[in-house]
């Protein structure tokens, strides 16, 4: 009897030291940040992944003052394979190939070069030709044999020319009489998609042509005869929206979505508002959203204004506008819009809001022409987390409790500096913030978060977040030890005021 008596003590009371620890171990994980995978010393603060999310690019500088080498690094380990480019100044476009084997880079004037991504070694260079500083677009076709780029050889003024290049060989074997960005890759590169401008004002036809590169040929297949003044082709390539400005000023604009391969119509959308007009088109990553962005009024006033369309089904409808352009999740079911300190999140197609913010928090300051700076949105690939950067942060914590942040539970310090904030989607909850941080950018394969600040660092997270088990256990082990402590003693006054 003694000894089920004992026995029954003994386990009540791990029972107890077990849920004690587990609670004080949830309390101290709220306190402990994540740890980064790895960290990349670079000389600027500006990444592209390669596809498949296993290579990191950087450069020195960032935007349109970029400069060699250009570093390559392993997302895995956060180690440096190759540098490339060295001694390059003002480097334009740079491209990584569908396959994730070969990076490509030109240098403003200069020269076009393409490197495999796993030895370094230099498999293509040519200077194309330019005239008063030309920017020279490229990307490379799909099945990484060929690249296309801006050819300005000839009467580059009234003609503009894009150009299929062999890497292996580095021989021309197609040029096409178009502007680069008029122009898709469709069917895994089998197929173009290209929309035509006569008299450089209004679009007169939309067209779909076979590419060969093995026969060294491009040939049309369709073409469909259109009136717009913007195109916008869907990410699978089977549709293509067009617009078109009213010919009176009281009448609306009219938004059309056909089919790419038999040009019938799939839906006409109207646009009302008389204030702004439409400058451009876009489809959601997944192609059921069709979303308009433009404007109206004077340079030094102008208003912004995207509409979101849902096309998905019929009839379509508007769903809502917005003064900022909204950005989409890539399964098509979350809005988030820029707001002065953090993001507005829409659930579609209810259209359900949810507020992302965090006081303190301040956009970007300063404006262009009135248009205000807001902060930066990127959805993770999956669209279950939503990272915000371009935020600045001024503590708000009372003065005690930032004392004993410091001295005492040695949390993170709430002073005023750059911050950036990951949110979970569907619950609307804060997931981490990353302080000293000016912007993030999620892996194409999602398991990755790369985050960069003003020091030159980029810091790489494991997609979901992981905290450092150590840190969480040494934290939590000295208030379960006093806890255990307590309910000792507490038991032992108790025990002594029962036998008195």
């Amino acid at each position: 009897m003694e000894w089920q008596i004992g026995k029954s003590k003994l386990i009540t009371s791990s029972l107890s030291a077990v849920l004690l620890f587990a609670m004080w171990s949830a309390i101290a994980d709220s306190f402990v940040s994540p740890e980064p995978r790895a960290t990349i010393s670079s000389q600027g603060g500006t990444i592209i992944f390669s596809p498949d999310g296993k290579t990191a690019i950087t450069f020195s500088g960032s935007g349109f003052s970029r400069s060699g080498p250009i570093q390559v690094w392993d997302v895995g380990t956060g180690r440096e394979r190759l540098a490339l480019a060295q001694g390059w100044n003002e480097i334009e476009t740079v491209d990584v190939s569908a396959d994730s084997r070969l990076l490509g880079a030109h240098q403003k004037e200069g020269i076009l070069k393409v490197w495999s991504l796993e030895t370094g070694k230099e498999l293509m260079s040519f200077k194309p030709v330019t005239f008063y500083g030309n920017w020279v677009n490229f990307r490379f076709c799909p099945d990484g044999k060929s690249l296309m780029f801006d050819d300005f050889r000839g009467n580059w003024r009234d003609t503009s020319r894009v150009t299929f290049r062999e890497i292996k060989s580095g021989k021309d074997w197609a040029t096409v009489e178009t502007y680069f960005w008029w122009i898709e890759f469709a069917d895994r590169g089998s197929k173009l998609v290209n929309w035509v401008s006569t008299d450089r004002k209004q679009f007169s036809s939309l067209r779909v042509l076979a590419l060969d590169p093995d026969l060294h040929r491009v040939h049309s297949l369709i073409n469909h005869a259109i009136v717009a003044d913007g195109v916008a082709v869907s990410p699978d390539r089977r549709s293509f929206a067009c617009f078109k400005h009213p010919d009176a000023d009281d009448s609306p604009a009219t938004v059309e979505v056909r089919d790419t391969d038999s040009g019938v119509l799939r839906c006409k959308l109207v646009y009302t508002d008389k204030k702004t007009h439409i400058q451009s088109l876009s489809f959601s990553p997944d192609g059921g959203l069709l979303v308009s962005h433009g404007g109206g009024g004077t340079q030094l006033s102008w208003k912004t204004r995207s509409t979101v369309w849902d096309i998905s089904k019929v009839p379509a409808r508007e769903l809502a506008s917005f003064s900022e352009a909204p950005v989409v999740s890539g399964d098509g079911k979350w809005l988030a819009v820029p707001t002065d300190d953090g993001a507005d999140l829409y659930e579609v197609p209810s259209m359900k809001k949810v507020v992302l913010n965090r006081p303190g928090d301040n956009g970007p300051s300063g404006n262009f022409n009135g248009l205000k700076s807001y902060p930066r949105l990127e959805f993770s690939p999956d669209g279950k987390m939503l990272a915000v950067s371009g935020l600045w942060h001024q503590s708000q914590e009372p003065l005690a409790i930032q004392w004993i942040a410091k001295y005492i539970l040695r949390m993170p310090s709430e002073e005023y500096g750059p911050i950036v904030r990951l949110w979970d989607v569907p619950t609307g909850n804060e997931l981490a913030s990353f302080k000293g941080s000016t912007e993030a950018k999620f892996s194409p394969d999602g398991r990755t978060l790369a985050t960069a600040g003003s020091g030159g660092k980029i810091r790489l997270w494991d997609v979901p977040l992981r905290k450092p088990i150590g840190r969480v256990v040494t934290m939590a082990l000295p208030f379960w030890g006093l806890s255990l402590l307590g309910l000792w003693l507490w038991k032992r006054w108790r025990s002594r005021t029962v036998a008195m």
